[in-house]
């Protein structure tokens, strides 16, 4: 999940700085953006459902295939105002930003359960 976020992150920042003429790099970025989105969405449901009783991963993927789902249409019906209010490279950082904050957040979360506990 990392890789892919690494990878989308690197795609967002080409693309956002690729301009409007440099085919090789926009054709780069949605390259990195597909690869970032299939090694995060793969290594995601195989975590989302690793520990999760045999008999409820079924429904446990579903759930999370409806959530992702849902989240790439509001994306998509959100980035046409984005795109229209501020221009390409606003919406590629902010998509960069959508990817390194709850990054962030979860570093941060495994690092507080990482430490010991005072007794």
């Amino acid at each position: 999940m990392v890789t892919g976020q690494v990878v989308l992150v690197a795609s967002a920042f080409l693309a956002a700085f690729a301009g409007g003429n440099s085919t090789v790099l926009l054709v780069t970025s949605l390259f990195l953006l597909g690869l970032g989105w299939n090694f995060g969405f793969v290594a995601g449901s195989a975590y989302l459902t690793e520990g999760a009783p045999v008999t409820e991963r079924v429904a446990l993927q579903g759930f999370g295939d409806t959530l992702i789902w849902t989240s790439g249409a509001l994306a998509s019906f959100s980035s046409g105002l984005l795109f229209q209010a501020g221009g390409y490279a606003l919406l590629c950082l902010l998509g960069s930003a959508l990817v390194v904050a709850p990054a962030a957040l979860f570093v941060r979360y495994r690092r507080a359960l990482l430490q010991p506990q005072p007794a």
